[in-house]
């Protein structure tokens, strides 16, 4: 019942927070225009590097460390850590105003970005346990408060006419009260204090088991950002501002992935060692049950989305509904494999996930190079989806452990006997 209330609580949290989006986020793109819209996503795109090396210790080895260790410990350690990076970062970008002399705008949203990255990795240790214990209602509760006020604050810039620079604040002064509400929720609940503690053998012990899959996220974050850069340097700030209201759109569709993502793991962490033929089966039924729901809800996005867009975006944007109409299935790929990266580090296979990702990111570069000359933004798109093919299902046929995940995927489309599952 825990996994299950979880995953609610979870998409509950998704949903919400995408209502506050297109309530104000298209107000915000509309107001901005796609040219300064387009330049604030820019700059979410440059930021968007900032989590590779957070990611230096990642969230499944957090997770296992749980096992080991005292929690606060772990959950104090890695909240140190993060922070320490994100403050080194945010000090690197201050330092850089020469190299953004072209544009003293884009450079202060940037400052601002990376500020609020140092609020965001305050409390990292604390969410990753809550997630641990299947507990994410307290990371729901505080995120749905903060973005309240957030959007808030955005939306109040639209309404006295200030400068794009005003969402970034936002953003900033809402993840204060974040990291608040959150540090409250983890002293009330277990009665303890999340410190500043750094110990170095932990943390290298931690690093050293995360190093491949932090090389994998490393290509994950380069193959996912690059489009964006790419899209500005070969084309225009604009196709950056259309690329990115179609992404906004692939995000409601994304809703349902991270939740189960997370809430499977932790419940096939338990089984994994145990019972071998149960994590099996459980692994192609939920799989099944993710597959069949994307299968069904795409096809009916795309009919609301061409009913509705008009009367939601701008004429500038029209463009995204093609672009999200070939991102869907990039999602529909995802859905299909979303426990294969999970499974792969329960197995101890993690060099196949950083291949993956590596060959995703290569092929997604050399893609757009050619597409979007060839086909504008839309090149972007197309790129993307065939540069997850080959990393998420081809890859698999040329090793054992992923023609197996790859079997078991493929499974996945057949839903027609989910209900079968005892």
């Amino acid at each position: 019942m825990s996994v299950k209330n979880n995953i609610i609580w979870l998409i509950f949290d998704k949903i919400f927070i995408l209502i506050l989006q297109f309530v104000v986020g298209v107000k915000i793109a509309n107001h901005f225009g796609s040219y300064q819209y387009g330049k604030y996503s820019y700059a979410l795109s440059i930021i968007a590097f900032i989590p590779m090396l957070l990611e230096l210790l990642n969230t499944r080895i957090i997770k296992l460390y749980f096992y080991k260790y005292n929690f606060n410990i772990i959950v104090s350690i890695v909240s140190t850590f993060k922070n320490l990076i994100s403050i080194i970062i945010f000090v690197v970008i201050l330092l850089s105003k020469y190299f953004f002399s072209y544009d003293i705008e884009l450079y202060w949203i940037l400052v601002i970005l990376s500020l609020d990255n140092i609020f965001i990795s305050m409390t990292l240790g604390i969410e990753n346990y809550f997630d641990y214990k299947l507990q994410s209602r307290y990371i729901v509760v505080s995120n749905n408060i903060v973005k309240i006020i957030s959007y808030l604050i955005q939306y109040l810039a639209i309404v006295f006419n200030y400068g794009i620079i005003m969402i970034p604040v936002a953003r900033c002064i809402g993840d204060i009260l974040r990291a608040f509400i959150l540090k409250y929720q983890y002293r009330k609940k277990y009665n303890v204090v999340n410190k500043i503690v750094l110990n170095k053998k932990i943390i290298l012990r931690m690093i050293n088991e995360s190093i491949l899959i932090w090389f994998s996220f490393i290509s994950y974050t380069i193959a996912s950002n690059i489009d964006r850069i790419m899209l500005k340097n070969l084309l225009n700030l604009e196709s950056v501002g259309i690329y990115s209201i179609a992404n906004q759109l692939i995000s409601i569709l994304l809703i349902i992935i991270g939740p189960f993502q997370n809430t499977v793991f932790s419940e096939l962490i338990k089984i994994y060692h145990k019972d071998k033929i149960l994590y099996e089966k459980k692994y192609i039924y939920f799989t099944k049950i993710l597959t069949g729901l994307y299968i069904v809800g795409i096809p009916i996005s795309f009919f609301v989305l061409q009913k509705s867009f008009k009367y939601v975006f701008s004429p500038d944007y029209s463009q995204a509904i093609s672009l999200y109409m070939i991102l869907s299935l990039v999602v529909l790929v995802k859905a299909n494999v979303f426990l294969r990266s999970s499974h792969l580090v329960l197995s101890n296979n993690r060099s196949l996930i950083l291949k993956s990702e590596t060959i995703a990111a290569i092929a997604n570069i050399f893609l757009n190079y050619i597409l979007i000359n060839k086909f504008g933004v839309r090149g972007a798109a197309i790129s993307t989806l065939i540069s997850q093919v080959i990393s998420l299902w081809i890859v698999d046929i040329f090793s054992k452990e992923g023609r197996k995940l790859l079997k078991y995927h493929l499974k996945g489309f057949y839903i027609f006997d989910v209900l079968k599952y005892k």
